[in-house]
Protein backbone atom coordinates (compact mmCIF):
# COMPACT_ATOMS: atom_id res chain seq x y z
CA UNK A 1 0.00 0.00 0.00
CA UNK A 2 2.75 2.22 0.58
CA UNK A 3 4.07 2.22 -2.57
CA UNK A 4 0.52 2.58 -4.28
CA UNK A 5 0.37 5.99 -2.02
CA UNK A 6 3.84 7.02 -2.87
CA UNK A 7 2.91 6.42 -6.62
CA UNK A 8 0.10 8.46 -6.77
CA UNK A 9 1.47 11.53 -4.84
CA UNK A 10 0.37 10.56 -0.82
CA UNK A 11 4.12 11.10 0.11
CA UNK A 12 5.23 10.52 4.19
CA UNK A 13 6.22 14.14 4.09
CA UNK A 14 2.68 15.31 4.64
CA UNK A 15 1.20 16.98 7.22
CA UNK A 16 -0.86 14.76 9.22
CA UNK A 17 -4.07 16.16 8.34
CA UNK A 18 -3.59 16.74 4.79
CA UNK A 19 -2.25 13.30 4.67
CA UNK A 20 -5.80 12.14 6.14
CA UNK A 21 -7.76 14.32 3.22
CA UNK A 22 -5.53 12.66 0.62
CA UNK A 23 -6.14 8.98 2.47
CA UNK A 24 -10.16 10.06 2.10
CA UNK A 25 -9.76 10.79 -1.97
CA UNK A 26 -7.91 7.17 -1.90
CA UNK A 27 -10.63 5.81 -0.51
CA UNK A 28 -13.55 7.41 -2.16
CA UNK A 29 -11.70 7.13 -5.54
CA UNK A 30 -14.47 4.40 -6.77
CA UNK A 31 -17.09 5.25 -4.67
CA UNK A 32 -18.86 7.24 -7.33
CA UNK A 33 -19.39 4.54 -9.34
CA UNK A 34 -21.91 1.99 -9.90
CA UNK A 35 -19.82 -1.04 -11.24
CA UNK A 36 -16.02 -1.33 -10.73
CA UNK A 37 -13.28 -1.01 -13.59
CA UNK A 38 -11.72 -4.21 -14.32
CA UNK A 39 -8.47 -5.17 -12.56
CA UNK A 40 -6.96 -5.88 -15.88
CA UNK A 41 -8.62 -2.28 -17.00
CA UNK A 42 -7.25 -0.50 -14.42
CA UNK A 43 -3.43 -1.97 -14.82
CA UNK A 44 -3.32 -1.31 -18.22
CA UNK A 45 -4.70 2.25 -17.12
CA UNK A 46 -1.73 2.39 -14.88
CA UNK A 47 0.96 1.15 -16.88
CA UNK A 48 -0.30 3.76 -19.47
CA UNK A 49 -0.06 6.63 -16.85
CA UNK A 50 3.54 5.81 -15.66
CA UNK A 51 4.84 5.53 -19.16
CA UNK A 52 3.09 8.76 -20.20
CA UNK A 53 4.75 10.73 -16.88
CA UNK A 54 8.26 9.07 -17.83
CA UNK A 55 7.86 9.66 -21.62
CA UNK A 56 8.22 5.67 -21.96
CA UNK A 57 11.36 5.22 -19.34
CA UNK A 58 10.49 1.62 -18.42
CA UNK A 59 13.00 1.43 -15.64
CA UNK A 60 11.44 4.04 -14.01
CA UNK A 61 7.66 3.43 -14.72
CA UNK A 62 8.90 0.50 -13.32
CA UNK A 63 9.78 1.97 -9.98
CA UNK A 64 6.55 4.19 -9.79
CA UNK A 65 4.32 1.24 -10.22
CA UNK A 66 6.01 -0.83 -7.60
CA UNK A 67 7.78 -3.60 -10.10
CA UNK A 68 10.75 -4.88 -11.40
CA UNK A 69 11.55 -3.54 -15.74
CA UNK A 70 11.29 -7.23 -16.18
CA UNK A 71 7.62 -7.45 -14.91
CA UNK A 72 7.35 -4.37 -16.49
CA UNK A 73 8.27 -5.33 -19.83
CA UNK A 74 6.49 -8.46 -20.04
CA UNK A 75 3.24 -6.75 -18.70
CA UNK A 76 3.74 -4.10 -22.00
CA UNK A 77 4.69 -7.28 -24.56
CA UNK A 78 1.48 -9.01 -23.61
CA UNK A 79 -0.52 -5.80 -24.04
CA UNK A 80 0.84 -5.87 -27.28
CA UNK A 81 0.46 -8.97 -28.16
CA UNK A 82 -3.16 -8.59 -27.71
CA UNK A 83 -3.44 -5.50 -29.85
CA UNK A 84 -1.99 -7.56 -32.77
CA UNK A 85 -4.46 -10.10 -32.19
CA UNK A 86 -7.28 -8.13 -32.07
CA UNK A 87 -5.83 -5.64 -34.93
CA UNK A 88 -5.64 -9.55 -36.89
CA UNK A 89 -9.13 -10.34 -35.86
CA UNK A 90 -10.48 -6.93 -37.23
CA UNK A 91 -8.61 -7.45 -40.82
CA UNK A 92 -10.03 -11.01 -41.03
CA UNK A 93 -13.12 -9.87 -40.44
CA UNK A 94 -12.97 -7.14 -43.31
CA UNK A 95 -11.44 -9.48 -45.15
CA UNK A 96 -14.43 -11.58 -45.41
Amino acid sequence: MAVFKKAIGLEESVPFSRQKEKDQDVNNLFSGLEKLPSLKGVENHLISEAMDRTNGNQSTAAKILGITRQALNSRLKKKSEIRISKHETNLKNTKR
